[in-house]
């Protein structure tokens, strides 16, 4: 593969195999943890963005053909798909991808647009001395909006962030405008209208992802509910009930703008409040996260690095079957040699090292004079040195001519032998005869009970061929 299709691959084999985890965990962290260590969890997939997908020093690892004695049986196994993929084929599929990533990339930036152009100048001032506090505890530069667009509190923005507030904010009473506003604050010291646009980002470079885009609505109500949770820990002024009303509140305007959310808002909403008085909050939580992160880290890159290996070790594009040797299968004999080896520039094997054979020494000859005749498909993915297993196998086939051999041959020295006690047979019926004429009564009494036993032995013999 191309490096760039092998980078696309790879991060989203790791990212849904992440997404699988933190959804089948979720449920558990909600319920007997808290919502602020399930948001935690979904920092591992940025994370795994970041990091490097793989080392590309790290040594293929071995590769494998099958061949199988018998004509029929010859031939090796299918090479893997990307060994038959054309570059073409590769070209067709980045220019597919490259249209849904700008065309997703564009849907979102009209939307963006068109939601930051009906912004306005709120007529909200703060003069209240705890609003005053809120604000200055936020630690961030922010403007109050409103936007016929979106009738529920939000935060919005790139870089200097949008507090949205509803078009009544000033009619609603204190206590509830001081609860949107810590809320809304909350999100901004965390910065989340900047983790947002990465979401969103990450969304548009995955657009063919169904499992990245379910993760993305669970990640928001995560996001909603820890929200929730850090508001109420850090504002002893704000009781449950009091904030359960305002979340009521919120529900009724049911009008927020599909840019801010996927979710259905009353939906959210009925979540958020079952969710308040539910959290635990325990000192050892922030462990189970950190080891959640670098447990689920650690086993997405071995899982991409074994595909990755598998997809970038030496694909063969041109083979020459090999000869299995006479004597090893007249004698049933299976094994496998692991070569290491460079590509030139014309993807031939060089400075072959045989570093493994097993049986030793019965396949080697072959396996070498075979694999210097095949021509590799270079990729510059992974450098170094790269190491290939050519097995030999009987096969059914194989096993069966073998056996039906053997018995042959078992067959034909049977007959052998039977010819050769015949043959004595005949010579002792005549010394019988002679022996008979010269009066030698005791000799052929002898004679005649070795040719006795030389009739039981052929006739063992003729039953045991028959039974081969």
């Amino acid at each position: 593969m191309d490096t760039l299709v092998d980078l696309l691959y790879s991060k989203t084999v790791g990212v849904s195999f992440l997404i699988v985890l933190i959804l089948a965990v979720r449920p558990f962290v909600l319920e007997k943890m808290n919502a602020k260590l399930a948001y935690q969890l979904w920092l591992v997939i940025p994370l795994y963005l970041a990091l490097p997908t793989f080392n590309t020093e790290l040594q293929s690892s071995a590769a494998s053909w099958t061949f199988y004695l018998g004509q029929d049986l010859s031939l090796p196994k299918l090479p893997p798909i990307s060994a038959n993929i054309s570059q073409k084929s590769f070209e067709i599929f980045m220019l597919v991808w490259l249209i849904g990533f700008i065309a997703a990339l564009s849907i979102y930036w009209i939307k963006y647009r068109r939601l930051s152009k009906s912004l306005k100048t709120s007529n909200f001032r703060p003069t209240h001395n705890l609003t005053k506090d809120y604000l200055a505890q936020a630690n961030r530069q922010f403007d109050f909006v409103e936007s016929d667009l979106v009738n529920s509190p939000a935060i919005f923005g790139m870089t200097r962030a949008k507090v949205i507030l509803p078009k009544d904010f000033l009619r609603q009473d204190f206590s509830q405008r001081q609860i949107i506003l810590n809320h809304e604050l909350f999100h901004i010291r965390r910065r989340d209208h900047q983790i947002n646009q990465v979401r969103n980002l990450i969304k548009c470079l995955f657009w063919f992802n169904p499992i990245l885009l379910l993760a993305d609505k669970y990640f928001e109500a995560d996001q909603e509910l820890s929200c929730d949770l850090g508001v109420l820990q850090t504002s002893k002024s704000i009781s449950p009930k009091q904030y359960a009303t305002v979340l009521l509140n919120e529900a009724i305007a049911k009008n927020r703008t599909a840019l801010l959310s996927q979710w259905n808002y009353s939906q959210l909403i009925k979540k958020r409040i079952s969710m308040i008085g539910r959290q635990q909050n325990k000192f050892w939580h922030k462990w189970i996260a950190l080891v959640f992160g670098i447990t689920s880290l650690s086993y997405a890159s071995v899982i991409v690095a074994k595909e990755l290996v598998m997809e970038n070790s030496a694909s063969p594009v041109n083979i020459v079957n090999p000869r299995y040797p006479r004597k090893a299968a007249e004698e049933g004999i299976e094994g496998s040699v692991t070569f290491e080896f460079e590509l030139s520039e014309e993807g031939k094997a060089q400075n072959l090292e045989i570093v493994h054979s097993e049986p030793k020494g019965v396949f080697d000859e072959v396996a070498r004079e075979s694999i210097l005749n095949w021509t590799f498909k270079k990729n510059e993915f992974i450098k170094g040195k790269k190491r290939y297993t050519m097995e030999f196998k009987l096969g059914e086939e194989g096993k069966a001519s073998i056996q039906s051999k053997l018995k042959e041959r078992e067959s034909d020295k049977i007959i052998a032998e039977i010819k050769t006690y015949e043959s004595k047979k005949l010579s002792m019926m005549a010394e019988i005869e002679k022996r008979k004429l010269n009066g030698e009564h005791k000799t052929v009494a002898s004679l005649e009970k070795y040719v006795a036993a030389l009739d039981e032995l052929i006739d063992t013999l003729k039953k045991e061929r028959e039974t081969l």
